[in-house]
Parts: C-alpha cells; sequence; structure tokens
C-alpha cells in the first residue's frame, strides 16, 4: 500500500480519537441535578469566620479603587466569587450585592448556629479586620440588609 494513504488512515483516525476523547470529556460531569451539585461543592468549601470577613473586607476595598484596579487587587486577594463568569465582571460589584454574597457564605459557617452567625461576624469586623470605624460600620449596616432581605425559611 501507499505510504501516503497509510498516514490519511492514521491522522483520521487520531481525529476521530481526539474528538471522542473531548466528546466523552465535556459531557462527563453534566447532570440536570446541577443544583444539589453546586450544594455539594459549597458544603465542601471550609467557610470560617475569618475566610469570609477577609472576603468582605477584601472586596470592600476593591470596591473603593477605579475598577481595573480595584479587580486585579479582588482577585489577587481572592475576593472574586464564583458567579458564573470569568474574570472581574462576573463577581457583584456593589456593596449591597456584595453583601449578599457574603451573607449566603456566611450562612455556610457551620461551627455557628445561624442566629450566631451575624453577631460574631459583627464582632470580627470590629475586632480581626483592621478597617477603620466608618468603614466598619459601613460593612456592618450592609450585612444587616442582606439579613433584612434574606427570604424567610419555612
Amino acid at each position: 500500500m501507499n505510504s501516503n494513504f497509510l498516514n490519511t488512515i492514521r491522522h483520521s483516525h487520531a481525529a476521530v480519537g481526539i474528538f471522542l476523547c473531548l466528546w466523552v470529556f465535556i459531557f462527563s460531569g453534566c447532570s440536570t441535578d446541577t443544583g444539589e451539585q453546586t450544594n455539594n461543592r459549597l458544603k465542601e468549601l471550609p467557610y470560617t469566620l475569618d475566610v469570609v470577613g477577609q472576603e468582605f473586607v477584601s472586596r470592600f476595598q476593591a470596591t473603593k479603587k477605579p475598577s481595573s484596579e480595584g479587580a486585579q487587587l479582588a482577585i489577587r486577594e481572592g475576593g472574586i466569587v464564583e458567579h458564573g463568569g470569568s474574570g472581574p465582571s462576573s463577581a457583584p460589584q456593589t456593596l449591597e450585592m456584595i453583601a449578599d454574597d457574603i451573607l449566603t457564605k456566611l450562612r455556610r459557617v457551620d461551627t455557628l448556629s445561624k442566629s450566631e452567625q451575624v453577631p460574631a461576624f459583627e464582632n470580627w469586623l470590629r475586632t480581626s479586620s483592621k478597617l477603620d470605624e466608618k468603614s466598619v460600620q459601613t460593612l456592618i449596616s450592609a450585612l444587616q440588609q442582606a439579613v433584612a432581605h434574606e427570604p424567610v425559611e419555612s
């Protein structure tokens, strides 16, 4: 047989193999139950008052900077959250949105009961955040607004 013909067959088999591998890879993690999968992954994350507090402070400070500089700071400090996008624009940009997101994460701190979480977090902001009192009050107010808008559990 002609060597060009054999090379063509090898290349087409390789292309088909790559295509099939990609197809399997793309659809291997897909499921209709993505909400439960997301909740299970979130339960595995180590949320503590310190981790959530540092993220809140970092993202708050990033809102005070010009947009591109603030986004880069938040990325460096781990302040960008998983909101389905890639990059800084996927993170909430307003203090209210950030507070809502932080409250969701605070609710996953399993070392405290729900009734203890917000007071303990406010105490963390006052004692460990190293922010001035005005900034602490701004964050506490934003968090309290998020609590007020939190859906009531039935």
